[in-house]
């Protein structure tokens, strides 16, 4: 069963690569079952997260319709399933 640990994401082009290519094999080898071990990732864009999401679904979703921050809450619109 693979095991994927995701410890620190920053927007990058190879972490848009790392995500496409990591995908790409565990579909290759058939996978049915995998280990997302974010334990002790600190957190990071909300664009990669929505990336990586759009790797785990295969329909569309929504994201978030507000995001909380201390002092308020910032309204964002919903984000679709990412074109990848």
């Amino acid at each position: 069963m693979p095991i994927l640990s995701i410890r620190s994401v920053r927007q990058t082009l190879s972490t848009s690569e790392f995500f496409q290519e990591s995908f790409g094999a565990i579909r290759e080898a058939g996978t049915e079952t995998l280990i997302l071990d974010v334990r002790n990732n600190g957190g990071g864009a909300d664009e990669l997260g929505k990336l990586l999401l759009s790797y785990l679904l295969d329909k569309p979703f929504k994201y978030y319709d507000d995001l909380s921050q201390r002092g308020g809450v910032q309204s964002h619109p919903a984000s679709l399933l990412a074109d990848r």
